[in-house]
């Protein structure tokens, strides 16, 4: 498996069909295979200390508008480059796929 970066706004211990699938995902994929880019909230410091797998957790910002995720992709950029990062996962198309196309886009 390639390494994997999922960039993810819905991530427990927020509660929701969406955070469950991921967790899941992430759960039954390589430990050392996969790493978490994922918002910071209340818990999510206990949720990760029982996890195999690298989370990562910061302000990532969602709104659809340009100047709001300009920083989500800076972040996501810097954890390609520590994490040696070899395809990406995205959990919502907007804007999150707006991220992941510009990253893919040569450099």
């Amino acid at each position: 498996m390639k390494k994997t970066l999922l960039i993810t706004i819905d991530f427990p211990p927020q509660k929701g069909g969406v955070a469950t699938y991921l967790n899941n995902l992430c759960r039954n994929l390589e430990h050392d295979k996969i790493v978490v880019l994922a918002n910071k909230q209340e818990g999510s410091e206990h949720f990760d200390h029982k996890q195999d797998y690298k989370i990562i957790r910061t302000k990532l910002y969602h709104q659809f508008f340009w100047p709001a995720w300009l920083r989500t992709l800076r972040q996501a950029k810097k954890v390609i480059r520590q994490d040696k990062i070899e395809q990406i996962l995205i959990s919502h198309i907007l804007p999150m796929g707006y991220i992941a196309l510009l990253l893919k886009l040569p450099r």
